[in-house]
């Protein structure tokens, strides 16, 4: 398949390389996605998957966190 002619999605969120450690026990490891504009994501997992995990870190701290072009 070719994307010759297709209009390039925009991304709005991307997060790059979130890990997370609890002493020995590796929470997330490398852990990377897109959304783009007008997409809907959702994270479904068991319990102690990592959900609110990701979501607490959203913010920086453990990954590189793009939202529409700026870094946090």
């Amino acid at each position: 398949m070719s994307n010759v002619g297709a209009k390039a999605k925009e991304v709005i969120m991307e997060v790059r390389g979130m890990e997370k450690r609890f002493s020995p026990v590796v929470a997330l490891n490398n852990v990377s996605f897109q959304v783009f504009r007008g997409e809907v994501r959702g994270l479904i997992g068991e319990n102690g998957s990592g959900k609110s995990t990701v979501t607490s870190i959203f913010c920086g701290k453990g990954a590189t966190v793009t939202i529409c072009k700026s870094s946090l």
